[in-house]
Parts: structure tokens; sequence; C-alpha cells
């Protein structure tokens, strides 16, 4: 038995994959998702939810750019009780809290950054609190606001 999924990269090409998802044909979605590209929460991911459709994030590392500097560990205190090692892990492990959200794929050559990875798909899971303090991530410092 077969699943058939599709996949965009472009919030441009949302509101076709929307209409995908609403004939019924598709069991799963892939879209980009991570504390700096949120365009998918707002239609992609209830629409998905209420479909019962899987969803799998790409780039959930931003392409790496997220993940290359970390935080002062004094920044991340508030989210210590998740249990996560790395930045990226704290990245990917925000991700994973949505529960809307059944898989994500970072890209990475390192076979140490792959373990390190998937120890984020352990939990404990964020809370809504810890998800939203931490959604303050921005680009440039990568830390919260």
């Amino acid at each position: 038995m077969g699943v058939l999924g599709i996949t965009h990269y472009s919030p441009a090409a949302f509101a076709e994959l929307m209409r995908v998802m609403a004939t019924g044909r598709v069991a799963q979605i892939q879209v980009p998702y991570n504390v700096l590209d949120r365009a998918v929460e707002t239609e992609v991911l209830p629409a998905a939810a209420e479909r019962g459709l899987g969803v799998i994030v790409m780039q959930p590392l931003g392409v790496g750019a997220l993940a290359r500097r970390s935080p002062p560990p004094d920044a991340l205190r508030p989210l210590r009780a998740s249990e996560f090692h790395t930045w990226a892990q704290a990245l990917l492990k925000w991700l994973l809290s949505d529960r809307r959200v059944h898989c994500a794929i970072p890209a990475t050559s390192s076979v140490e950054h792959m373990r390190e990875n998937a120890l984020a798909g352990d939990p404990p899971w964020l809370d809504e609190d810890a998800r939203r303090w931490s959604s303050g991530w921005r680009r440039g410092d990568d830390r919260p606001t």
C-alpha cells in the first residue's frame, strides 16, 4: 500500500498546496518550517491537522543557518527541562513540540550531527509557554528576544 504526499518550498505555492490537500488524495505534506520561517503556521498546518495529514518538515534548521551560532547557555535556561544538549537539538525540539508536525528532516553531512539531531526526537516536549518564548529567536544573533 502506497502513500501519496505533496511538497513545496515556497509560500507562493501554499494556496495550490492547500487546494490539493482538500481533494483527499494525499496523506502527507512536506513543507519548510522553523523558528524563522513560520509561513505554514496560519493556514497550512491547521488545514493539515483538520484533514489528518502527516506533516514532514524540511529545512528545520534553516538550511543550517540557524544552528551555526548558539546563544549563551544562560539564554536557554527556560528550556532546560526539555533535556537538549545542543543548539540544533533545541531548535528541533521547538519544531517537534508542535503537535501538528510528525517528522523533521534536518540535512547534514556529519554523522555526529545526525546522531545529535536524532536525540531531539525524544520527549519531554516543550509546552506552549516555552514554544512561545523560544519563538522570539531571530536571525542575526539567533538569541531569544
